[in-house]
């Protein structure tokens, strides 16, 4: 058996680059399948900046401490993410 016909070293370098390329378009197809598996998976979770979002949470920041204006954003948050009762009802059927 002749093991050196078949090394790498004796392969052109078309079929090299060609290889390489290959292997680089796999991975990136592989990843950005995953990754939009994994984005189309996980919710929402970002507060859209509404002016009506933007006007109560300028409201908030009017709030003498620290403390309050965390608190007021927080029930803000907690408000405008809650599920409608109406789709509860809907799940639960």
């Amino acid at each position: 058996m002749n093991f050196h016909n078949t090394s790498f070293r004796t392969s052109s370098r078309r079929d090299r680059v060609m290889a390489t390329v290959a292997a680089l378009t796999a991975s990136v197809g592989i990843n950005g399948a995953v990754l939009l598996c994994f984005d189309s998976a996980s919710p929402g979770q970002w507060l859209a900046p509404t002016p009506v979002v933007l006007e109560r949470m300028a409201r908030c920041d009017l709030n003498p401490s620290r403390q309050a204006q965390d608190a007021c954003k927080q029930q803000l948050v907690a408000t405008r993410l809650a599920p409608d009762p109406q789709s509860l009802q809907l799940a639960g059927r």
